[in-house]
């Protein structure tokens, strides 16, 4: 899977806006050959925040050809407390020293989530398909400008 996110500080510092434009699926995933997965959407987890106001409002049909995109334009913005901060700029540090750090608190995990057609029964249920993580030390120490970054 891939995904294209606009991240920016603004305000100072003190928010984060976290922007989903949109959703491509490699040629050779599960999901482009699974006739079951009909629609997607997009959710992910951001310094341990999660739930629905974290996922894409709509859901969208499965792109038809792996070169093909689902375009949500999905836009979030956190306001951020002293203890994010804090964790954000140690992140950026250690990046930026070439420290790796595989942690997923570490990153924001971006979950591509399949959901059912219409069941008139109910017994369908969501079902993640796919992951995607953005270590967010990485995107800070790029942005910085550090040439520790890696991709």
């Amino acid at each position: 899977e891939d995904y294209q996110t606009d991240e920016e500080a603004v305000s100072g510092g003190q928010r984060l806006a976290i922007t989903v434009l949109w959703l491509a699926l490699n040629e050779e995933c599960e999901a482009m050959i699974d006739p079951h997965v009909q629609r997607v959407y997009v959710a992910y987890t951001f310094l341990g925040r999660a739930g629905a106001e974290l996922e894409t409002p709509v859901s969208l049909p499965k792109p038809k050809h792996y070169v093909d995109k689902c375009y949500f334009n999905f836009k979030k913005t956190f306001e951020l407390e002293d203890t994010d901060l804090m964790k954000l700029s140690h992140m950026a540090r250690c990046r930026a020293a070439s420290k790796m750090s595989q942690d997923e608190r570490d990153c924001i995990i971006f979950s591509v989530v399949s959901e059912p057609a219409e069941d008139p029964l109910g017994l369908e249920s969501c079902e993640d398909i796919g992951y995607a993580y953005l270590y967010l030390g990485d995107l800070l120490a790029y942005s910085a400008g550090s040439p520790g970054y890696r991709r």
